[in-house]
């Protein structure tokens, strides 16, 4: 018998892991040994894809799975591009801060390591979170909702879409940016329209809900154009994570449409390259001046860029992209601080989570509970300003609070929480609110590596509690018209 039979006899699993192998001695004989860290770090990533969907448990961990997939986005595909793209387009791997522009990155192995601390980390957590769950066929419930629901939902969430956008534009939203910064006064229209979070965005969740079959119908084409034009709107403002929010909700809600799962799955393929460009166009577009600017000139610099800018000037907007998908490599920063001064800073800030239910309204303007972009600024001298703020990494302010051990630690309660949590959402016998929990929530599963370890805790107790609650109390009204209407059992 032949090698090449001997090898068609073994199972998937097995061939992926001997060409898995394969990758990393490659990798390694040419001493690419961050990538080859990176190749490996990616594997815990896969491997809990590949076995919640195999074991039935793909929406119990639907969270985690979110959590190591925003770490790899930031990681995996923004550091090591950075690491290893920007070198072929000409372009030094440096710091560009204002103390620090100019010295190039250092310790980029140790950074790698934190990656497959982290990643690991995760796995190990939700497999420990699961380790009495039985295997079940019927985990992944997820099925087509009553239309007579999604009609009723897409009207009440459209009306409070619309009122959302016109007490957005009334509260300064499209400057706000440029004119107000991220510290909202207290009791503005703008601070209370910016608190409902989600809710003004489940419009997109019944929209994904309502498309039908045939795939490229009427219906279907009208609801992408709408998607489209509220994205692009959204952009104009000179943000992008809200448009990223409509798309994430839009895809959730498709999940519980009459279309199978394997054509959303098609679908979300054809929308990453269309996303990719959106953030880059945007990006491009989004001058000194841009939010200032009258909206028809907005359009102008847009598709100026669209059409001029980013196909003249593609190194340098592939090179600027890659960047601020690394966070413009803050973490970095901190890691090659850390590594050289050796000391950590353990649990200081955390006794802001006293505070940390408590909103602004009631105590007054309270420090933040992400307190990595003042310690970016305090410590390590950074430009952070209220108008330009700079993530410091949920990997990297582990690392610096109690180094290796910690960065493995903080991800492995994370993950683990975040498992639990999956699985007191999956028991909820309440179908819609279960689809728009886990779609809410996901969304920031995909932000926590922006976010400090105090500002995490944050994300993962007091937003989720505020998110379930409004979104509850939205679901609620919308199953209570839809069953008073049908006078059938709960839908």
């Amino acid at each position: 018998m032949t090698l090449s039979h001997k090898f068609l006899k073994f199972s998937v699993i097995e061939k992926f892991l001997i060409g898995w192998s394969m990758v990393l001695l490659f990798l390694v004989f040419f001493q690419w040994y961050e990538l080859a860290l990176g190749v490996f770090a990616f594997f815990p990533f896969l491997y809990l894809i590949f076995r919640s969907i195999l074991d039935g448990t793909f929406e119990i961990r639907f969270l985690s799975i979110g959590y190591l997939g925003g770490q790899s986005l930031c990681w995996l595909i923004g550091f090591l591009g950075c690491l290893y793209i920007l070198p072929l387009l000409g372009y030094p791997l440096v710091y560009l801060f204002n103390n620090v522009n100019g010295l190039p990155v250092k310790y980029t192995l140790v950074t790698m390591i934190l990656v497959n601390l982290t990643m690991w980390g995760g796995l190990f957590g939700s497999q420990l979170a699961l380790i009495f769950q039985k295997k079940q066929s019927d985990t992944i419930r997820v099925s087509t909702m009553p239309i007579i629901l999604v009609r009723n939902g897409i009207v009440l969430t459209a009306i409070i879409f619309l009122v959302y956008l016109v007490s957005s534009y009334i509260g300064g939203s499209l400057s706000a940016r440029t004119l107000i910064g991220s510290r909202l006064p207290v009791g503005s229209l703008l601070y209370w329209v910016t608190g409902l979070g989600g809710v003004s965005f489940l419009f997109f969740f019944f929209a994904g809900a309502y498309l039908c079959i045939p795939f490229f119908s009427l219906r279907n084409v009208m609801l992408l154009l709408i998607l489209f034009l509220c994205m692009s709107l959204s952009g104009l403002t000179g943000g992008r994570g809200t448009s990223i929010q409509m798309l994430l909700f839009f895809l959730g809600g498709s999940f519980y449409s009459n279309i199978s799962p394997k054509k959303v799955t098609h679908l979300t393929l054809v929308l990453v390259p269309f996303v990719l460009a959106f953030l880059v166009v945007i990006g491009a577009a989004r001058s000194e001046n841009f939010t200032t600017d009258p909206f028809e000139q907005r359009l102008e610099k847009v598709w100026h860029t669209m059409t001029v800018t980013v196909p003249e000037q593609w190194k340098n907007r592939t090179y600027y992209f890659l960047r601020r998908i690394a966070n413009d490599l803050a973490g970095q920063l901190v890691i090659d601080s850390v590594v050289e001064r050796q000391e950590y800073i353990g649990f200081r800030n955390f006794e802001r989570l006293a505070t940390i239910f408590v909103p602004k309204f009631v105590i007054g303007d309270k420090a933040s509970a992400d307190d990595g972009p003042e310690r970016l600024r305090d410590d390590y001298g950074l430009l952070v300003t209220d108008f330009h703020s700079i993530p410091i990494t949920f990997m990297a302010d582990a690392f610096e609070r109690g180094g290796y051990f910690a960065t493995f630690s903080c991800s492995f309660l994370l993950s683990f929480w975040l498992t639990l949590l999956g699985r007191f959402i999956w028991s909820l016998n309440w179908p819609l609110f279960r689809a728009v929990l886990m779609t809410s929530f996901a969304y920031h599963c995909l932000n926590i590596q922006t976010y400090s370890v105090i500002g995490t805790i944050r994300e993962v107790t007091y937003t989720f509690v505020k998110d379930a609650i409004l979104m509850g109390g939205i679901v609620f009204f919308i199953s209570f018209i839809s069953l008073h209407g049908t006078k059938t059992g709960k839908p």
